[in-house]
């Protein structure tokens, strides 16, 4: 004891200093630990009071490891008070974690008595890497009932995947337990059990394995499908095949395909033909990309007209590649090709898969931007369309076919384009304002919903008089609902003045505004009809009529009574179209109006008004002192006017002192009339001199109904050879209507006319230009030609007919053996002498065979 006094009383002077503050150090650790697992324990305690701050409590203020740390303190808490608090903190997936990475049996045994329906399958996983912690298992499944606790080791794995060989190893003492829990109504125990028991050769593990193919979770049918083994192998392809075609879950199907391709190449073998539209959308689900059988069964899917495995089958091309490539590789000078592409990828887009279109922007290739343009006009993103815009609007338009795809592209924007493709197709009309075939089909494609765009552009195509498209124009805004430009066309109209370039303005503001019918505009639009001419007001009156025709009426007859000349003869040309009779008596007085304008207005409306004898009562008008009124009234009267009044034109045509210019209306006025007098007076005036022939072979030549062209052959018939050729030239500057109309006059078979139609139509050239429609591609074009020149039965005819007597068309051969019957007659038998000896050895040969044939057929 003296020792250690004397050792301490050695020690430095520091230690006595020291150690005293050690001490204090060490208490206040002791007691600041106390106070922190205090704290700790209180937070624990408020985070059961109220779970939904534990994250706030907890999860923010401590780390994963400092809870693991602290789990002494958790596990107190959890047994003095309430387990939960262990997945409150999230101490059990520390346990978990660390048994699954470590399998250390304190982990293992913490799980097993504190969170067992958490973390019992953790254990198991353990387990069947460590015999410690596999016995302890084992011991904790014996000493609960067997069952359930491998159904709460399965039921707390949730349906995971584990080794089922060294879990039969593991439960191989337990096996029967394991197949009783393959009729659990949970599927993580069904699943459970089937895992195990597919590595057993048991037969009873069998069965089960077998009726596991009708399980009700798709795990269970997957898990047996990828793993069972058996000798039967009929019926394991039977089973697998059902569930590849059948079974609605892809993930089953999905393994079910890869065994069968895996296990039984030789077997595997699809036919579109042989699945339905269902076993087709589920077999489309699976194919693989690359291989070019899967890829031809996709194609037969898609295009087979079902919609059911459409959408699958173009998913898989469009993965392929194979709907890009179509795409992109098609050609326009394949059209049976860009055809069959056209119906593929329509198809494909039909149901929603459009990514071939991506390559828009960067192709070149006219067969593509044409299906493009086709396609995007009923699906397909709206930003392709945009993309298409661009590409075509900078293409040549040199050939038809791409016009074609300008045209696409156009209907594509009007059907569905977006704000951007509406845009370029503004500017596209802008550029090409004085192009008038791309102008016309960019305004046609301009739909209402593009108003706010395309309204200025448009009102400023209406102002250029160099503009052409004015029907067109007008139609794009007569689509806008939104009729507020109304204000801007009135506008339009009082400063455009009335010249050559104003005048074509005025009329398509007028046009405009009588094709929007708005009761507010009537006034402008009667006020202004004023300068343009009989004929524009006359169409402008068949569009007002529409509208309301009793206030217009009314607002015509103040007009016709007021003083202004101009506009009293622009509304007289409104009254026909507006059919009321309370017209009659004012224009018929402005006949004898004294303004000339007036009086010119009033003769044609007398005439369209349809009122014969107060039309008739113009005549007086011949003699008007006024130049341009005769002209009017020769032109009306010729054309609208009775047999009398045909007659007064015929004088004042023989009047050697009326002006060239009012005889020559005189004769096109005839030549619309269609009183039987008429022609007689025009052929007349052909016989009398050679002046006006050009002008009255031309208002003959309008006549082309059969009742006219006989009449006219008729004054043929007698005809000097002078008068003759004229009338012949009438004949041919009728066209095809004339000789149409003569060929079926030949129908009607009348003899004293027969001879002459048949000679005219030689002489027109038109059984010469029938004989070359015999060598048509067309069979219809040879058949109609046959009949024809059977028709006009001549020798020159026969000549033809012979001719086409091997033609390959049976019904052409037909005709031309009718046509033969014809020359067993005293004039037939002339013609066919001819025939006989025709200078042509062509001609006598067919002759020879055509006659051997009808012979052959008389018999």
């Amino acid at each position: 004891m003296n020792l250690d006094v004397t050792v301490l009383s050695d020690a430095p002077e520091w230690v006595y200093i020291l150690a005293p503050v050690l001490a204090l150090l060490a208490i206040a650790a002791i007691v600041w630990v106390s106070v922190l697992r205090i704290s700790f324990r209180n937070t624990l305690m408020r985070a059961l009071e109220a779970p939904e701050l534990a994250k706030e409590l907890i999860h923010r203020r401590y780390s994963r490891a400092t809870i693991a740390l602290r789990s002494g303190v958790i596990e107190k808490v959890a047994r003095g008070h309430d387990p939960s608090i262990i997945t409150i903190t999230g101490l059990d997936q520390i346990w978990i974690d660390r048994v699954l990475s470590k399998a250390r049996e304190r982990d293992a045994r913490k799980i097993i008595e504190l969170i067992p329906d958490v973390g019992l399958f953790a254990c198991f996983m353990a387990a069947l890497k460590s015999p410690r912690v596999a016995t302890l298992l084992l011991s904790w499944i014996d000493t609960s009932d067997d069952l359930e606790g491998l159904r709460r080791i399965a039921l707390s794995g949730g349906g995971e995947s584990f080794n089922g060989a060294l879990a039969l190893k593991l439960l191989s003492d337990r096996l029967d337990r394991v197949r009783e829990m393959t009729g659990d109504p949970e599927w993580p125990a069904r699943h459970f059990a089937m895992t195990i028991i597919l590595q057993s050769s048991d037969e009873r593990s069998e069965r089960a394995a077998w009726d596991a193919f009708r399980d009700p979770h798709r795990s269970v049918r997957a898990a047996v499908a990828e793993q069972i083994t058996t000798d039967d192998l009929d019926r394991l392809f039977q089973n697998l095949y059902d569930l590849y075609l059948h079974d609605p879950v892809f993930a089953v199907r999905k393994v079910s395909r890869r065994r069968l391709a895996a296990q039984f190449a030789d077997r595997y073998r699809l036919s579109r033909e042989q699945l339905s539209d269902d076993e087709a959308a589920h077999v489309v689900d699976l194919l693989e990309l690359g291989s070019e059988e899967d890829e031809a069964f996709a194609f037969s899917c898609l295009t087979s007209g079902n919609p059911e495995p459409a959408l699958p089958a173009a998913r898989y091309l469009e993965r392929n590649g194979s709907l890009t490539k179509l795409f992109e590789e098609v050609s326009l000078g394949d059209p049976e090709g860009i055809g069959r592409a056209e119906g593929v990828l329509r198809t494909a887009a039909a149901v929603g898969v459009t990514g071939f279109l991506r390559s828009l922007s960067r192709l070149n290739n006219p067969g593509s931007l044409a299906l493009a343009g086709a396609i995007l006009q009923e699906a397909g993103p709206h930003e392709r369309i945009t993309a298409l815009a661009r590409r075509v609007f900078t293409l040549p338009l040199i050939d038809a076919p791409q016009q074609q795809i300008y045209d696409a592209a156009i209907a594509a924007i009007a059907d569905r384009g977006d704000h951007g493709a509406l845009t370029l197709m503004r500017d596209e009309l802008s550029r090409r304002r004085h192009e008038p075939a791309r102008a016309a089909g960019l305004l046609n494609a301009i739909p209402a919903r593009a108003q706010s765009l395309m309204i200025d552009l448009l009102l400023e195509l209406l102002q250029d008089p160099r503009f052409e498209c004015r029907d067109e124009l007008h139609e794009a805004l007569l689509r806008f609902e939104d009729r507020s430009f109304v204000s801007r066309l009135i506008a339009t109209l009082r400063d455009t003045s009335i010249d050559s370039g104003g005048h074509a303005v005025r009329l398509s503001v007028l046009r405009l505004l009588s094709a929007l019918q708005l009761p507010h505009a009537r006034q402008y639009l009667l006020e202004n009809l004023s300068g343009l001419g009989a004929v524009e007001i006359r169409e402008l009156a068949t569009v007002m009529a529409a509208d309301d025709a009793a206030d217009i009426a009314k607002r015509v007859h103040r007009y016709i009574e007021g003083y202004d000349a101009e506009t009293r003869a622009a509304v007289i040309s409104l009254t026909p179209a507006l059919g009321d009779k309370s017209f009659l008596k004012p224009v018929r007085e402005s006949v004898h109006d004294a303004d000339p304008e007036v009086r010119i207005a009033a003769i044609w409306a007398l005439l369209e008004l349809g009122d014969s004898k107060s039309f008739n009562q113009t005549q007086d008008r011949l003699r008007d002192p006024m130049e341009r009124v005769r002209v009017e009234a020769a032109h009306a009267l010729g054309a609208g006017g009775s047999s009398a009044s045909v007659d007064k034109v015929r004088e004042l045509l023989t009047d050697v002192n009326e002006v060239e210019e009012v005889r020559r209306a005189a004769i096109i006025g005839l030549g619309r009339s269609e009183q039987k007098r008429a022609i007689t007076v025009l052929v007349e005036l052909l016989e009398q001199g050679d002046e006006y022939d050009d002008d009255v072979v031309r208002g003959l030549a309008e006549k082309r109904s059969a009742k006219q062209i006989t009449e006219i052959v008729e004054h043929l018939k007698d005809a000097e050879p002078r008068l003759r050729e004229k009338l012949v030239r009438v004949f041919r500057a009728m066209g095809a209507d004339g000789e149409r109309a003569m060929v079926e006059l030949l129908e009607a078979d009348i003899s004293s006319l027969r001879p002459l139609i048949a000679e005219i139509l030689e002489e027109t050239g038109f059984v010469e230009a029938t004989i070359r429609r015999l060598a048509h591609r067309d069979p219809a074009e040879r058949r109609s030609a046959a009949e024809s020149l059977a028709k006009i039965a001549t020798l020159s005819a026969f000549r033809g007919i012979v001719m086409a007597a091997r033609d390959p068309d049976p019904e052409v051969r037909v005709r031309v053996t009718r046509a033969l019957e014809k020359l067993d007659s005293e004039s037939g038998r002339e013609i066919l002498t001819k025939l006989e000896s025709d200078p042509d050895r062509r001609v006598r040969k067919h002759t020879l065979w055509a006659l051997e044939r009808y012979r052959a057929k008389q018999l």
